[in-house]
């Protein structure tokens, strides 16, 4: 499928796009503290918490949900 797109448009797009990249970079970065103090809390990696969750051998606490 092909687009037209204005000239005068691609500094706009551009502009947007690069907006949209530092906001998920951002998330990522907050996303990544966030699953370190959970891992520092649990005293466990993420990979070995997901298979013990995944197994059951962690219970039902809502700190785990």
């Amino acid at each position: 499928m092909d687009v037209a797109i204005s000239q005068d448009a691609v500094p706009v797009i551009k502009d947007s796009v690069n907006r949209e990249i530092i906001l998920i970079e951002s998330k990522i970065s907050i996303i990544k503290t966030e699953i370190k103090q959970f891992e520092d809390k649990y005293q466990m990696i993420s990979s070995e918490f997901l298979k013990k969750f995944e197994k059951g051998e962690l219970g039902d606490s809502t700190g785990f949900f």
